[in-house]
């Protein structure tokens, strides 16, 4: 018969450091597409191109119509590798820094209860403007970010941080440009 205590297993460890990791939200840590697509599938829209709406601050008024709806930001989902992933860095013991620049009200209102009702773990959430990320990341001193707005990618880049392009499909043209990742668990630390 086999016992427990008589069991002997080796030891399994790993070096870990901890390090400050900065993520943006919308395209890296929530499918905002999927969001996005559901919202225009409702409006019989489905061939609408708003690739311009996730590089950009569009003030149109469909764009602040779906973006301005609570409901909206509310029904996104955390994409599964990021949830997991961001499980297992909290873990090892690491800071995690989200950065957005969701801009509308009924965006920032509805996020700290998103983060806590899908249980994602962060240390402290950071709004900046469209194009201003870098001021706040470089404060953080990261020793990593991953971003899906190419734009900001470079700027971040530019200034000395160690960026990553999340890939997807608005931003395509742009991953010979950049380091990029297609998930979170691509990241190595």
């Amino acid at each position: 018969m086999f016992a427990l205590s008589s069991w002997n297993a080796p030891y399994i460890t790993r070096k870990v450091v901890m390090a400050n990791i900065c993520l943006d939200i919308d395209g890296v840590v929530a499918d905002l597409v999927g969001g996005i697509n559901r919202e225009l599938d409702k409006r019989g829209l489905s061939d609408f191109d708003y690739a311009h709406w996730i590089v950009g601050v569009f003030e149109d008024e469909l764009t602040q119509e779906i973006f301005g709806e609570a409901t909206f930001w509310k029904n996104l989902k955390p994409f599964v590798d990021s949830w997991y992933q961001l499980g297992e860095w909290w873990a090892d013991g690491h800071d995690i820094f989200l950065v957005t620049a969701r801009y509308s009200d009924a965006a920032r209102r509805v996020l700290l209860p998103w983060l806590d009702d899908w249980r994602l773990q962060y240390s402290q959430v950071f709004f900046a403007e469209m194009g201003s990320k870098l001021e706040v990341v470089r404060e953080l001193d990261p020793v990593v970010m991953v971003e899906d707005n190419p734009y900001e990618v470079r700027a971040l880049r530019e200034g000395g941080v160690d960026c990553l392009l999340m890939r997807a499909w608005y931003n395509s043209e742009f991953w010979e440009d950049f380091p990029s990742v297609g998930a979170l668990s691509e990241v190595v630390l």
